[in-house]
């Protein structure tokens, strides 16, 4: 299991030395994270108005969420296999620079996570996209 030490590193490495901003959030991924399992991509951003991070690692997508106090946690998760559809949207242009989102599809669930700066919402949705493309159990598709 990876200390929030460990999990901080590997966030600050992916995200070019910067850290994390959701704390409230991040503090959680030692208990939700498997023995092994590495962070590859994150972002940050809202979900219905509450606090959400979006963790890719190499077998599934984590989803935190949570009120802005950081209380009223719920987490979930979906296989690479599960997911139908990954959308990346550019939203709003703000002082600091435009503002996408990335909807993620499957298993019946949709989820739309806004406010994340645009780069990195592009970025992710693409790593996300390659993930479920290389899968060689997904139902459904030929190979």
């Amino acid at each position: 299991m990876s200390t929030l030490e460990e999990i901080n590193q590997q966030i600050a490495f992916i995200n070019g030395g910067k850290p994390a901003g959701f704390q409230s959030l991040i503090k959680y991924l030692p208990g939700i994270l498997n023995p092994g399992e590495e962070i590859e991509a994150l972002v940050e951003g809202s979900f219905n108005d509450d606090l959400m991070v979006l963790v890719s690692t190499a077998d599934r997508l984590i989803f935190l969420t949570s009120n802005t106090h950081g209380a009223n946690l719920q987490t979930a998760s979906l296989a690479y296999t599960e997911i139908t559809s990954v959308q990346h949207r550019q939203q709003k242009k703000f002082w600091a620079g435009y503002v996408g989102s990335v909807r993620i599809t499957g298993s019946g669930t949709e989820i739309t996570v806004d406010s994340i700066y645009n780069y990195n919402a592009r970025d992710f949705a693409g790593q996300v996209l390659a993930r479920v493309e290389n899968c060689s159990e997904k139902p459904g598709t030929a190979k």
